[in-house]
């Protein structure tokens, strides 16, 4: 064997062997991309120092063809793994197309068969050496000695074609291949620095995440003796709030007892006073004692009043608790209109006002609680007529048809209050101008929170507005029950529209 064909023989095993230890590298720490493309250009470089080494053996034209392809390959290799040992961006897509385009152009020229050709490759292989020192030269401990080597190689790779020719071409294959043994350990080297700089930081980085869940835990910890005491604080006032609510449970049952065995206590003692009076008003107007007549009539209204009052509040008491079921069946609203403003005639002329009707429009026969509808007219046409002051007219409207019906009854009293306007239906709300009227309280604020109640239980509303330029408009509207043959149509005789 020549020594040229020992000394490329030498440099492609030296080469293979710096390849197969960055293979090897590339499997067992962490498969990063620089140290494949590495792998691979060292192995491209071999290949190709394999090839010249034939071609000189045997003066095969296509070994030139072959080491052409495998330098431009071992340049774009080498270019790939510097970008990304570098950190940058790998445009491996144009970095291939460009050195396929290369190669195309180096064997259409025969590249590879001149003297120029051969320095034209020193030169890119100098440049390419360079700027991988360049890239290494970062390197902590062994950068400098890095940067040193790939130029010293450079140097080599630039003075290539001297020696062409000369017998010391020999010594320089030497020297030219055991520097690229030593630039292939160089660059393993400077991989392992580069994974030992990644192993740090994942270090450090474990320290700080290890360092800021321990504070994490504490704070946890903190939030959860936090959580436990409201824990337990809650569990304190959940077992307040339980017995708080049993006791107001057992006191709303000693109320509802209280008022039920009320109604019989003040009942019986009222229908006998009641009784009584009307025995002593006839007695009285039959020897004519008319001062007798009077004043027993007097007790006779102020009993029938505290006995309404008394089914008032056991009404609204029913209401409240849900006791109070709604008995629908179909029934004629305009007589029951007619009767209430009937019943109310008195009053209302007690008190020097008038109540006209406008109930035409209404339906002949609806579906709902009957009883319920007649307390709602009875309750809001009473607090009307208390309210309005004397020589002022009350109007009742009715309106609807099968499906809804509209009761309203405007007064021209003094109004009401925004603040009242937006309260009304709370327990026992009383108007300002009824309280101060005559100076002496005027009822005991039942009267809407009866109605709102009756109207909600029917599906319907009650809402007060302002009657400009003076009163109120108490409006109810209700929705209608289904008819079914369970709802047997009511019939009343229709009295005359009323007007006291």
């Amino acid at each position: 064997m020549s020594p040229d064909l020992l000394v490329f023989s030498f440099g492609a095993i030296s080469t293979g062997a710096i390849a197969l230890v960055f293979a090897f590298k590339w499997v067992l720490d962490g498969r990063r991309f620089f140290d494949l493309a590495w792998t691979g250009a060292m192995l491209s470089y071999a290949l190709g120092i394999a090839s010249i080494t034939l071609k000189i053996g045997s003066g095969a034209a296509v070994a030139g063809y072959a080491a052409t392809v495998l330098f431009w390959t071992f340049v774009a290799l080498m270019t790939m793994g510097n970008l990304s040992f570098a950190g940058r961006r790998v445009p491996w897509i144009a970095i291939s197309a460009a050195a396929a385009v290369a190669t195309a152009v180096s064997l259409a020229i025969r590249l590879q068969d001149s003297n120029h050709g051969y320095a034209f490759i020193g030169a890119v292989t100098a440049g390419l050496y360079f700027w991988t020192g360049w890239v290494l030269r970062r390197l902590p401990m062994i950068g400098a000695f890095a940067f040193g080597i790939f130029a010293v190689r450079a140097a080599m790779a630039v003075a290539r074609p001297m020696f062409v020719g000369t017998p010391f071409l020999i010594h320089y294959s030497v020297g030219s291949f055991t520097l690229n043994f030593i630039v292939g350990a160089t660059l393993l080297a400077g991989s392992l620095c580069h994974s030992r700089e990644l192993l740090v930081a994942s270090k450090r980085k474990l320290r700080e995440s290890n360092a800021a869940l321990v504070a994490h835990e504490a704070e946890l910890q903190e939030t959860n003796r936090q959580l436990e005491e409201q824990a337990i604080r809650l569990e304190r006032l959940g077992g307040d709030y339980a017995a708080a609510l049993q006791r107001a449970e057992q006191a709303n049952r000693a109320k509802d007892s209280f008022i039920a065995n009320m109604n019989h206590e003040f009942r019986t003692p009222l229908n006998a006073v009641l009784g009584f009076t009307e025995l002593i008003q006839a007695e009285a107007a039959g020897h004519g004692y008319d001062k007798v007549t009077e004043y027993s009539g007097y007790a006779h209204d102020a009993g029938r009043t505290m006995l309404r009052n008394v089914d008032r509040i056991l009404t609204f008491v029913a209401l409240d608790s849900g006791e109070r079921p709604i008995e629908n069946q179909c029934f004629q609203p305009k007589p029951s209109v007619c009767r209430v403003i009937e019943a109310l005639n008195e009053l209302a002329t007690r008190r020097g006002v008038t109540v006209g009707s406008d109930i035409d429009r209404g339906p002949e026969v609806w579906c709902g609680d009957e009883r319920a509808f007649r307390a709602i007219v009875d309750e809001l046409l009473r607090n009307a007529i208390m309210a309005a002051p004397q020589g002022t007219p009350i109007r009742v409207l009715l309106t609807g048809d099968d499906g809804e019906l509209m009761l309203r009854i405007v007064d021209s009293g003094p109004g009401l209050s925004d603040k009242f306007l937006r309260t009304v239906g709370d327990l026992f709300n009383i108007s300002e101008h009824v309280l101060s009227r005559g100076g002496a309280k005027q009822g005991v604020g039942l009267g809407l929170s009866i109605a709102a109640r009756y109207a909600r239980l029917m599906g319907g509303a009650l809402t007060l507005e302002r009657n400009q330029p003076n009163g109120t408009i108490a409006r109810v509207l209700l929705s209608a029950a289904p008819q079914s043959p369970a709802n047997p149509i009511r019939q009343q005789p229709v009295a005359e529209k009323q007007t006291a």
